[in-house]
């Protein structure tokens, strides 16, 4: 029932599938082709700090919990009911019945076994302990009791580990999680890869392999990865989710994602009916589709295809390396960032695809956040060239040339925005930058060790909470060796200041207060300038009208596990 057929071209394949009907509208059968801009980095839950590589991974991997792609509200996944103590300490979780790891030759016969607490424990441990598979990119060893004790004293290899104090084994199917002070966000960081569970026998079995090679419980499979070229996944057949009427999920047989890196061609490929759906589109397709950009949430058919628009949890900054001898000045950053018109920047540069970051480094899309507030850098040259001369640089005469680092790949927005701020720079402070381009991997891996002092960033939220924002900035992730890598923090900020408002807004129980902290310290970020926030992003994706139960959402979070495919009414 549920052969694979993965053929190149979608248009001319696909719809001369037998997709069988299920109870109900849906229909079983298919394969979903999609393409990735960027590699991944890592598909190991606890070394996952990429879009791409979250994308991917989640379609096989889940949590105790999982955040929900319509209302973006915290929902039951692995833990089928959970109970929270009346001092916000401890939360008991009651594990889902008959879960099944993958089927996967780690496993006797190689048959995935039954889902069990151990695994919980095993993988929140791995999460706490250093290793090569484990940046410890989440704050829940801040959070979870005597996590952080446990990664700083356990040894690799260890014949006799301590046991984390926080996390205790009830019975097979019910353990707890105990935390150091009351934490309201604490259930939407278990939603994230850093909560995401896996079998002891898979890290036995594949040790670093386990980057290419996934095994957990999640509607697909691993079924072929050529790193940077191609990603298979299969229909998991022993899943244990079903819908609203009884179908087991998922509907798809198959994901077939490409890495394709030119924009350009992407657009083509689903224009000429190769992929199912493109995301992230560009300044250019909005000219050349006629896309309307003033819809601030919605979809609507070009006859051809659906545009979906909705805003988007993420933002496009340039971060300064805080160390460095260029950007140590604070008033040099500012200089910067009074320098840049953002509003031009959205207008022409991206044809309104966006909204001027001109507040702080928190989206408006996050529930509840005082955005407005938050009062950031409006184009003033005046101000740009008076806090150049403060810092020395009157007119930018003796200003070190230097180099403005991006990476390649998601078409040409990010250089010509570039080429936008090289342009303001030179104009506004007298100033010229260099600007270079590498890959996306080699871009980041440079910029955590420090290695470059101007680049590009940009940031999408695993959760709904401007804490997930603000964390990019929190001292205590700084490697106290210059030379070890910064993963979450690439800028190295450090102030005493800001730590004491973020760990204050952490443990803050009243939500009006704790948004109000968050306020200030993203207020604080701004007014040291620590980054250039350029814009907030809007969400544009294209999707053939085949496609069912795929919606757009803030996070571009991708359950491909209710995705179908209707062909009744195509052309």
């Amino acid at each position: 029932m549920f052969s694979i057929t993965l053929s190149c071209n979608n248009s001319s394949n696909q719809k001369n599938i037998d997709t069988q009907k299920a109870i109900g509208s849906v229909n079983y059968g298919g394969v979903f082709h999609i393409n990735e801009i960027d590699n991944f980095r890592s598909l190991v839950p606890h070394k996952i700090t990429d879009m791409t590589s979250r994308n991917i991974a989640g379609q096989m991997y889940e949590g105790l919990v999982s955040i929900d792609s319509e209302t973006m509200k915290v929902v039951p996944s692995l833990a089928e009911s959970w109970e929270i103590s009346d001092d916000g300490l401890t939360y008991t979780f009651h594990l889902t019945s008959n879960v099944y790891f993958h089927d996967d030759p780690c496993f006797n016969n190689g048959k995935g076994r039954l889902l069990n607490a151990d695994d919980i424990i095993f993988s929140f441990k791995e999460l706490f302990t250093k290793s090569d598979q484990n940046d410890l990119s989440s704050p829940m060893a801040d959070i979870v009791l005597g996590a952080k004790f446990y990664y700083v004293t356990n040894k690799e290899n260890e014949e006799e580990q301590n046991n984390v104090i926080g996390l205790k084994w009830i019975d097979n199917s019910t353990i707890s999680i105990s935390l150091i002070e009351p934490y309201s966000g604490f259930l939407n960081l278990l939603a994230t890869p850093a909560g995401w569970i896996y079998p002891y026998e898979a890290v036995n079995t594949y040790g670093a392999e386990l980057r290419l090679h996934c095994v957990g419980t999640g509607p697909f499979v691993t079924k072929k990865v050529i790193d940077d070229e191609i990603i298979i996944l299969a229909r998991n057949k022993n899943y244990w989710k079903k819908d609203s009427l009884g179908n087991q999920l998922p509907y798809l047989d198959a994901i077939k994602i490409n890495f394709l890196h030119d924009k350009e061609v992407e657009v083509s490929e689903f224009v000429a009916g190769n992929l199912d759906m493109v995301y992230n589109l560009t300044r250019e397709d909005v000219n050349t589709y006629n896309i309307n950009t003033d819809i601030i949430e919605g979809e609507y058919s070009t006859g051809d295809f659906i545009v979906q628009i909705c805003p988007s949890m993420s933002i496009q900054y340039y971060g300064f390396q805080q160390m460095s001898d260029v950007f140590r000045d604070v008033n040099v950053r500012k200089a910067f960032n009074y320098a840049i018109d953002r509003k031009s920047i959205v207008k022409n540069t991206l044809n309104g695809i966006g909204l001027a970051a001109n507040n702080g480094i928190v989206p408006p899309s996050i529930d509840g956040y005082p955005f407005s507030e938050v009062k950031g850098y409006k184009f003033s040259k005046t101000k740009a060239q008076n806090y150049l001369s403060k810092a020395g640089y009157p007119g930018g005469k003796g200003f070190p040339r230097f180099t403005l680092s991006l990476n390649s790949g998601g078409g040409p927005t990010n250089l010509m925005i570039a080429e936008e701020i090289q342009k303001m720079l030179y104009e506004n402070l007298g100033i010229y930058i260099d600007l270079s381009m590498t890959s996306f991997s080699k871009h980041y891996e440079r910029v955590e060790h420090g290695e470059i002092d101007f680049w590009r960033d940009s940031w999408m939220a695993d959760y709904n909470d401007p804490e997930n924002f603000l964390y990019l900035f929190y001292g205590s992730l700084v490697p106290e060796d210059k030379t070890d890598p910064s993963i979450i923090n690439s800028t190295r900020y450090n102030n005493s200041d800001f730590n004491k408002l973020y760990e204050s807004a952490l443990y803050e129980e009243d939500p009006n207060i704790q948004m109000e902290l968050y306020r200030q310290a993203d207020q604080k970020i701004i007014d040291d300038a620590v980054v250039i926030p350029l814009y907030y992003e809007k969400t544009i994706r294209f999707v053939q009208p085949y496609v069912k139960n795929f919606m757009a959402n803030p996070m571009e979070l991708r359950d491909f596990g209710h995705v179908y495919f209707d062909y009744s009414n195509t052309k």
